[in-house]
């Protein structure tokens, strides 16, 4: 029986011992309110993209080739796993789902499981396929074995190089670091957190191989706040400077009482002499959240270097991760080592320089006092003994790189190399002369210490590397020559172009007498002279073609002159803003460069200091309350102080739009509410009118009912007249009658 996914990731198919395909929503998989409804067991697992592929075997899929037999079966937190086999102890070695899905590059299923719910796909995340899965020891290094065991989904992600999958699961373990989970622990003795298990050896590749990818974690990834009432006992203030921090290492996460014990030591505390106590200031207690980050062991900084090396961005160095792990770095022992080599590289390229001005008029008088011989041959002695301690500096380098790529692959290797060789090459030129092994008047000696000279001062860059105004002054000139490196390819072509056919030109009149264009060389560089305006125009006359000569002068000003210098300029300017707008990156790069030269350099003894590498990086920082602080604006480049205003600009339009929504709301409530109130006026205008005619209709038929009631009151009378006429005649017939009877 085998089992599919839906293209969007949101259903799983199988089959059933009944022959009937089951669909089970994925969220039932990633939570407890499903658990009775998905069955117990599977038979084989295997992700196929539809239901027409279901007739390949599985043998085609090399990740399932050692599944066979193997069943999935539900456990207590929800979680779906397939036992791979029984171990020698008897207990099962599990996958769960999450799992399976990245090993096979499944980033559909991988996104819609952790919409479903963030929580339980985090957590799946955490999970080693170990032999027990409820015990990972995810901060641990992993066990290196045939069949990839102890392993997390972020490195079958990795193995499988689905950058998707590496991107949903490292978004997915962001969650470890926020205020949900810093706060809770897993066990309350030791103060272990989610964030604890975070899988650093499974990430440190991906940062190498993947940075884009991990290097959006790591902008996200932000200090974790420690337990103020722990850490921070009975240490309210502390005596820094605002905007500062103070990082020390530790042992344990939430060592108790550590800065009150770390207090004591004014070195590391007072980071700014002259600071009272009075003077001292709010801080609050974080901590880097990721263990072993700065350990012995931990590849997170070399490897952050090789992936900004290999796609030329410098945003991992933006993070608050590794400006603090590179801090904690060049404070504790990259600066003391950084400065003893900058004094030595000053002394010897000082001595060099003062060795070369004195070599000719060394032994040139025989005047000259024996110790003034000896004096001056001193600068000559510290060079050497100098050169030495700097090749065994450049060997434990070497030994210290893993490949003979890495090293040579370094810009200041290379320039180290060329000094050193050519301050060799110098004294070994003056020894060959000194043995009448060379010619009396040779000049390869003077020479090599011309060549000498300016690649020692140049190696003085590296230097000022370790300083933030220098260093990012160095990185600009050095991404400048790399960002136009390009353009000299263009601008050399034309140039070259150019000055053989001056050349020719000059070449081709036999009584030409100058020297600007006696050969192809000089003629090249007659146009590099004439490049910088360096140029006499009385000169063109003496060509075999005036005509010629003139129309190419005037190319050449027109075309090289002025629109492509005026075109360097440009791109020059674009470069500038776009290194300066990563300036600290960029600097805190280059210190990083720093720390590793000095790793690599380092022996044992260095090694096994526990305070150089401890397992957690305590931080103190500032507590601002109510101060300006966010509203200076470092000076970042243009394009940053832009983007940072635009920034501003949007938020201010964005709590004005809200604003303006919401007072929009309201005057459509209200004009709502008027209308109904009109309508109910009008309604009870209407009604009133209706009343009113009624009232109207009524008076008149009162009035008609009146004038009806007039008309029969006089019916009445007339007919009571009649009826008393009436009664008189009869009256008169009766008296009559009585008469006549009488």
């Amino acid at each position: 029986m085998s089992v599919t996914y839906s293209p969007d990731g949101s259903k799983i198919l199988s089959g059933s011992n009944d022959q009937k395909i089951k669909v089970y929503p994925v969220g039932d998989f990633f939570g407890t309110s499903g658990i009775n409804r998905i069955p117990g067991t599977f038979q084989e697992l295997i992700f196929l993209p539809d239901l027409m592929s279901e007739s390949k075997t599985i043998g085609n899929y090399d990740w399932a080739k050692s599944n066979t037999g193997r069943f999935l079966e539900l456990v207590d937190s929800g979680m779906l796993y397939a036992p791979r086999g029984v171990g020698s102890d008897g207990a099962r070695e599990r996958d769960n789902l999450v799992h399976i899905a990245a090993r096979s590059g499944c980033s559909s299923f991988l996104e819609y499981a952790s919409d479903i719910s963030t929580d339980h796909f985090m957590i799946a995340c955490l999970f080693r396929n170990s032999k027990d899965p409820k015990a990972p020891e995810a901060s641990e290094a992993p066990k290196d074995s045939e069949d990839s065991k102890d392993r997390t989904p972020l490195y079958y992600a990795y193995e499988s190089q689905d950058t998707a999958s590496i991107g949903i699961i490292l978004t997915s373990l962001l969650t470890l670091f926020s205020d949900k989970y810093t706060k809770f622990s897993i066990d309350k003795c030791h103060h272990q957190h989610f964030g604890d298990l975070f899988p650093l050896n499974d990430f440190v590749p991906i940062l190498r191989d993947y940075p884009r990818v991990a290097n959006k974690f790591l902008k996200e990834l932000s200090l974790v706040e420690a337990y103020q009432e722990i850490v921070k006992k009975e240490y309210p203030k502390a005596r820094i400077r605002d905007g500062q921090e103070l990082i020390v290492g530790s042992e344990e996460r939430s060592p108790d009482t550590f800065w009150t014990q770390v207090q004591s030591d004014e070195k590391q505390v007072t980071n700014d002499a002259g600071i009272t106590e009075e003077e001292a200031i709010p801080v609050t207690a974080m901590v880097l959240g990721i263990p072993g980050i700065a350990s012995r062991e931990s590849e997170v900084l070399q490897n952050a270097v090789l992936g900004a090396k290999r796609i030329n961005r410098f945003t991992a160095f933006e993070s608050k991760t590794m400006e603090v792990l590179i801090d904690f770095k060049w404070k504790t022992y990259g600066r003391s080592a950084f400065l003893a080599h900058l004094y030595k590289d000053i002394v010897m390229v000082a001595a060099f320089s003062l060795d070369a001005i004195l070599h000719q008029s060394l032994g040139s008088d025989e005047r000259q006092h024996l110790l003034l011989t000896i004096l001056g041959y001193l600068p000559m002695l510290v060079t050497i003994g100098l050169w030495a301690f700097f090749c065994r500096h450049e060997a434990n380098q070497f030994r210290g790189s893993k490949t003979s790529r890495a090293y040579f692959g370094d810009f200041w290797n290379l320039l180290d190399l060329a000094s050193l060789g050519s301050i060799f090459a110098t004294y070994l030129l003056r020894a060959a002369e000194y043995a009448d092994l060379a010619p009396s008047n040779s000049r390869w000696s003077t020479l090599m210490t011309a060549l000498a000279l300016p690649l020692a001062y140049l190696n003085t860059l590296y230097f000022m590397q370790g300083f933030k105004e220098s260093g990012q002054l160095v990185r600009m000139i050095l991404g400048i020559i790399g960002g136009i490196r390009v353009f000299v390819i263009i601008l050399l072509a034309c140039m070259i172009g150019f000055a053989f056919a001056f050349y020719v030109l000059y070449r081709g009149k036999a009584d030409y007498d100058g020297i600007q264009h006696r050969s192809p060389f000089l003629s090249l560089f007659s146009s590099y002279a004439l490049l910088l305006g360096d140029f006499d125009v009385n000169e063109l006359e003496e060509s075999s073609s005036f005509v010629i000569t003139v129309f190419l002068f005037v190319g050449f000003t027109f075309f090289i002159n002025i629109i492509m210098l005026n075109l360097l300029i440009a791109i020059m300017g674009d470069i500038f803003d776009r290194i300066q707008e990563n300036a600290v990156a960029e600097f805190l790069f280059a210190r990083a460069n720093i720390l590793l030269e000095i790793e690599a350099t380092f022996g044992e003894k260095e090694k096994s200091k526990a305070e150089w590498y401890p397992r957690w990086l305590q931080v103190l920082v500032a507590t601002t309350e109510g101060n300006e602080s966010d509203d200076r604006v470092d000076w970042a480049g243009r394009v940053r102080a832009l983007k940072g205003a635009m920034n501003k600009i949007n938020e201010q339009v964005g709590v004005l739009k809200d604003k303006f929504e919401q007072e929009s709301k309201k005057r459509e409530e209200s004009e709502k509410k008027r209308e109904e109130s009109e309508k109910k006026r009008e309604e009870e205008s209407k009604k009133r009118e209706e009343s009113e005619k009624i009232l109207v209709e009524m008076q008149k038929e009162a009035k008609e009912s009146e004038k009806k009631r007039e008309e029969e009151s006089k019916k009445r009378e007339e007919s009571e007249k009649k009826r008393e006429e009436s009664d008189k005649m009869l009256k008169l017939l009766c008296d009559k009658f009585e008469i006549s009877v009488n």
